[in-house]
C-alpha cells in the first residue's frame, strides 16, 4: 500500500498532461481559456464561504475535517482560526486562493484593458488575496509574489526587452534582500499562557506579513534541512517510496520527518538516486519549457504570453513545494499542476496551427483547399 500511494502521488500529474495535451489537440482552439474561465468561476465562489464561515455562519459543510486548526501566532499572541469554508482544508483553500490570482492574470492578460475594467480586475484580486489571508495559510502569498515577478520578467524577455527583463529581476531581488537585512525583527517568542483567542481580522494580516521575513528560516529549516535529516535517518537509499506521502501515516509509515520539505520527501522516499535521477529529469523539463517558448513567442504573441503565465505557475508551485508538501498530495490539486503542464506542452502544435490558417487564409480559393487538406498537415507532420 506504502509504495502504491507513493506511485500516484508522482504519476497523477502525468496522467494529466497526457490526458490535457491530446484534449488540446482534438479540441478548440479556445479550449484551454474556457476551462481557465470555469475555474476561475467556481473557484471563486467556493473562496466565498471563506468569509461565510469567519462571520460565523452555521454550515456543518464548511470548515476543517475533524477537530480543525489552530494557529499560535509568535508575533501577535494570538490564537488564531485556519478557516477554509467548503475546501475543508485551509491548506487546500490557501493554494487555490493563490491559483485563482495566478490563473486570473493568464486569463485576462490578452484581453483589452480599460479603466473601469483595470479597477474590477484589482478590486477582484484583493478581495481573494483578502480571502485568502484569513486561511492562516501565508505561504499562498509567497506563491503570487514569485508568479507575479516570474511572470514579468518573461514577458518583458520574450518582448525583446531582455534588459528590461533583467532590471526587473534585479531589482525584485534587491527589494528582497534588503528587507530581509535590513528590517528589524520584530517577531518574538510568546508563553502558551499569553496567548489570547482572536480572530480579529487585524492579527490574520499581521501574521500574513511575516511570511517573507520568515523565507530564510523556513528554507533552511523545511528545504534543506530534511535532507540532512533524512541521510542520516537511512542513508543513501532512504525509506521506500511513499513513506512520505500524505495518508501513508494509517498504514504503518512512521517516518515522515523529513516529508514536510520537498527536498527532504524525495530523499526520504527515493534516495540519492532517485534525487538525482529527478534533478536531471527536471533539468531536461527546463530545458524543453524554453524551447516551447522560444517557439511559441516567434508565431504568436497571445500563446506566447499564456505560455510565460503557465510556465511562471509552475515555477511559483515548484518553490512551494520545495518547502511545504502536504497540499501536493491532494488529488484535485495534482491534476490541476498537470493540466497547466500539459497545456503548455500543446502550445507549439496551437502556434503552427495559427500560422498554418494566417497562411491558408493568404491563397486563392483553390490552393487554400489543396493546402489545408495535404500540404499544411504534410508540413505539420515533418515539423514534428
Amino acid at each position: 500500500m506504502l509504495p502504491l500511494i507513493g506511485m500516484i502521488a508522482y504519476l497523477t500529474p502525468f496522467f494529466a498532461v497526457t490526458l490535457v495535451y491530446q484534449t488540446i489537440l482534438r479540441g478548440s482552439p479556445k479550449i484551454l481559456t474556457d476551462f481557465i474561465r470555469w475555474y476561475l468561476v467556481v473557484s471563486f465562489l467556493f473562496l466565498t464561504t471563506l468569509y461565510l464561515e469567519y462571520i460565523g455562519y452555521d454550515w456543518s459543510v464548511l470548515g476543517e475535517v475533524g477537530e480543525g486548526i489552530i494557529i499560535f501566532d509568535k508575533v501577535t499572541g494570538a490564537k488564531l482560526s485556519a478557516y477554509s469554508g467548503l475546501f475543508r482544508s485551509s491548506e487546500v483553500a490557501a493554494w487555490h486562493a493563490a491559483t485563482w490570482v495566478c490563473f486570473f492574470a493568464i486569463w485576462i492578460i490578452n484581453r483589452r484593458i480599460t479603466l473601469s475594467k483595470t479597477v474590477l480586475a484589482t478590486s477582484l484580486v484583493l478581495v481573494v488575496v483578502g480571502l485568502g489571508i484569513i486561511t492562516g495559510r501565508r505561504k499562498f502569498l509567497l506563491e503570487i509574489v514569485i508568479f507575479a515577478s516570474m511572470y514579468t520578467a518573461l514577458l518583458l524577455y520574450f518582448a525583446r526587452a531582455a534588459k528590461l527583463a533583467v532590471l526587473a529581476s534585479v531589482c525584485g531581488l534587491t527589494g528582497y534582500l534588503a528587507f530581509i537585512l535590513f528590517m528589524p525583527d520584530t517577531s518574538t517568542e510568546v508563553a502558551l499562557r499569553d496567548l489570547h483567542t482572536s480572530n480579529l481580522y487585524t492579527n490574520y494580516v499581521s501574521r500574513t506579513k511575516g511570511v517573507f521575513g520568515d523565507i530564510p528560516d523556513r528554507f533552511t529549516e523545511l528545504g534543506l534541512a530534511p535532507v540532512t535529516w533524512a541521510y542520516n535517518s537511512y542513508g543513501l537509499l532512504g525509506a521506500g517510496l511513499g513513506v512520505g506521502s500524505q495518508g501513508t501515516q494509517h498504514f504503518g509509515a512512521v517516518s515522515q520527518g523529513a516529508a514536510e520539505g520537498g527536498l527532504g520527501k524525495i530523499w526520504l522516499e527515493v534516495g540519492a538516486p532517485g534525487f538525482i535521477i529527478i534533478a536531471w529529469l527536471g533539468w531536461a523539463m527546463v530545458r524543453h519549457i524554453w524551447r516551447i517558448l522560444n517557439f511559441v513567442s516567434r508565431r504568436s504573441k497571445p500563446l506566447s504570453r499564456i505560455s510565460c503565465g503557465l510556465t511562471s505557475f509552475l515555477v511559483a508551485n515548484l518553490a512551494t513545494f520545495a518547502v511545504a508538501t502536504q497540499i501536493y498530495g491532494d488529488m484535485f490539486v495534482l491534476l490541476l499542476l498537470g493540466t497547466a503542464l500539459g497545456s503548455l506542452m500543446a502550445m507549439p502544435v496551437l502556434a503552427e496551427r495559427i500560422v498554418l490558417q494566417k497562411w491558408s487564409q493568404s491563397l486563392t480559393p483553390n490552393v487554400r483547399d489543396l493546402a489545408v487538406t495535404e500540404i499544411g498537415p504534410a508540413l505539420l507532420a515533418g515539423n514534428r
